[in-house]
């Protein structure tokens, strides 16, 4: 057989998927009218394009990475707004005391006021369960001392009226 003035040349839709040419799905197009306008790509069984997979970037940065800037960010005496972060630490060195919400190992003010920070005998069942610090346990009768923050709150007004002699 010929085609194109080849003898013994076939074309590739004439080839069987069965004769282990093709896999088991092919990339020809179906229709022959694809063909004429890819007659290259129809003749070569389809060219699928290079996959490129996503590239990352795994270099190292220059120098060390910026910290996570923690610390104390308001001491004792200062004014604080409601909901403002008062020390951010990585383990729980200072403990919550009063109006001092903890959100993971952060302190946070949940009423306007004014920090004080003390140091006070700790009960050890409620101090394990925030720290990782290991208590001395086992030895009764010493007591354990840790920092507190609290926040006092500011006072009230005082100015009210009474709604009948309004």
């Amino acid at each position: 057989m010929s085609f194109c003035g080849i003898s013994g040349f076939r074309p590739l839709w004439q080839l069987s998927q069965a004769s282990g040419l093709f896999r088991s799905q092919s990339v020809l197009p179906r229709c022959p009218l694809m063909a004429l306008d890819h007659p290259v790509e129809y003749a070569l069984g389809g060219v699928r394009g290079k996959k490129v997979l996503g590239k990352s970037n795994t270099r190292n940065k220059c120098g060390h990475p910026k910290g996570k800037k923690r610390g104390v960010k308001v001491f004792d005496g200062q004014r604080v707004p409601i909901g403002s972060l008062l020390i951010s630490q990585r383990r729980m060195d200072i403990l919550p005391g009063w109006n001092v919400n903890n959100t993971g190992k952060s302190l946070y003010a949940s009423c306007n006021g004014r920090v004080m920070i003390t140091t006070e005998v700790c009960d050890p069942k409620v101090a394990e369960t925030l720290s990782e610090d290991p208590f001395a346990m086992d030895v009764p009768g010493e007591n354990i001392y840790k920092m507190h923050m609290h926040i006092v709150p500011d006072q009230q007004h005082q100015y009210f009226k009474l709604t009948e002699q309004v």
